[in-house]
């Protein structure tokens, strides 16, 4: 057979085959081998419900912790017992001639005849045992210069005289006063405080002799003592030596000092 003069034919009707029709025809770039989501977009999805997530947790936050925090500022700002402020008190003597001011949680008595004794509500007392007592902080005022036994012919002092100013003297009274810490003969401890004297103008130092003429100038006669309470309400006392820390303590630089800078000798 000649190839070259080969030539098939094909009829019209050939080409009208319904299989042929169907055969679907796809373009080269349409082509897809899976039928699964593209990794990028779970990944993508996955990055935002983390980030609304945050944004839920930290807006929720902010709700509930504020109302906590307000709270807790309110708690800290709202004052204490100890910050609540102690009322003062003027004390009129006629007898003694003098005026004073004193917290009102301390007690006055006055027995009309010269003697006026100022005494502070129950403590805790440093003792040079490094140890604290209960006890009580007393002013005594007395017109006749009694001077307490326990002084001796002399008596030292323990630390160097502090001078103080009063608040409003009048004419019958100096601008300033010494207070020298004292120390009595029969006291052995180191660095025992007996008592603070109200000297006036007589100042000493350290370790110095004080001699009893000098007290016996001094009018009125002004002496903060301590005592040790006996029993729970502290209707009974004991003179009591106290550390010379005291000088620091609240209730001896800030009350019992305010009380006699208060003084107004009339």
């Amino acid at each position: 057979m000649d190839l070259k003069s080969y030539n098939p034919k094909f009829e019209n009707s050939s080409l009208d085959d319904e299989k042929i029709k169907e055969i679907p025809i796809k373009r080269f770039d349409q082509f897809s081998p899976s039928q699964k989501p593209p990794k990028n977009k779970s990944k993508k999805f996955l990055f935002i419900f983390a980030v609304i997530f945050i944004i839920v947790v930290v807006v929720l936050f902010s709700l509930f912790s504020h109302p906590k925090i307000k709270n807790s500022n309110t708690k800290t700002n709202a004052p204490t017992k100890s910050q609540t402020k102690i009322s003062q008190l003027t004390y009129n003597s006629t007898s003694s001639s003098l005026d004073f001011s004193y917290p009102s949680n301390w007690i006055v008595n006055d027995n009309n005849s010269g003697l006026i004794t100022i005494s502070s509500p129950i403590s805790q007392l440093p003792q040079t045992t490094n140890q604290n007592i209960k006890g009580r902080v007393v002013i005594t005022i007395n017109q006749q210069t009694t001077i307490p036994t326990t002084f001796g012919t002399y008596s030292v002092a323990i630390d160097n005289s502090a001078k103080l100013s009063y608040k409003s003297p009048t004419q019958y009274q100096r601008n300033q006063t010494y207070l020298t810490y004292v120390q009595y003969p029969a006291t052995t401890a180191s660095n025992g405080l007996d008592a603070v004297y109200i000297t006036g103008d007589f100042g000493y130092t350290k370790n110095q002799v004080i001699p009893q003429t000098d007290i016996a100038k001094l009018n009125p006669l002004i002496i903060i003592s301590f005592v040790s309470c006996k029993d729970s309400s502290c209707s009974s006392t004991a003179p009591l030596t106290v550390s010379n820390s005291f000088e620091t303590n609240q209730l001896f630089s800030n009350q019992t000092v305010g009380i006699i800078s208060s003084l107004q000798l009339n």
